[in-house]
């Protein structure tokens, strides 16, 4: 579980109509405009929803105190491992600079983020 201290500085970057610069700066990374960028929720990781060429993603980060990027990493080994298994998962997305695991710092610390396609599965069937 996230601080709650640290739950509500992200928070408080969070307009009413749900869009974050937080969640923006982190997303750059992937692209180069966001459109349609939502806060979804936040608990152990702080999760968005966004929109690129008509596809739904999810933008997941949480901050370097939490987990490390080294953790991630081995997360989205994992979850690709799956993928090439056929299992039907939520996929994880490169980044511009060919990355599953971006670090960015920002005015709250640095924040380690990865993007997955949202109802998007493998092709095989397990």
């Amino acid at each position: 579980m996230m601080k709650l201290s640290l739950m509500k500085d992200v928070m408080e970057t969070i307009s009413e109509s749900g869009e974050s610069e937080l969640a923006n700066r982190l997303l750059t990374a992937w692209l180069t405009t966001p459109e349609a960028v939502k806060f979804f929720r936040a608990s152990a990781n702080v999760v968005f929803t966004f929109t690129k060429a008509h596809h739904s993603y999810v933008l997941r980060f949480n901050h370097e105190s939490e987990r490390s990027a080294e953790e991630i990493r081995a997360e989205m080994t994992y979850l690709q491992h799956l993928v090439s298994a056929g299992i039907y998962i939520a996929r994880p997305v490169r980044s511009i600079a060919g990355r599953y695991v971006e670090s960015m710092e920002t005015p709250l610390g640095i924040f380690h983020s990865v993007v997955f396609e949202k109802n998007c599965w493998s092709t095989t069937k397990y």
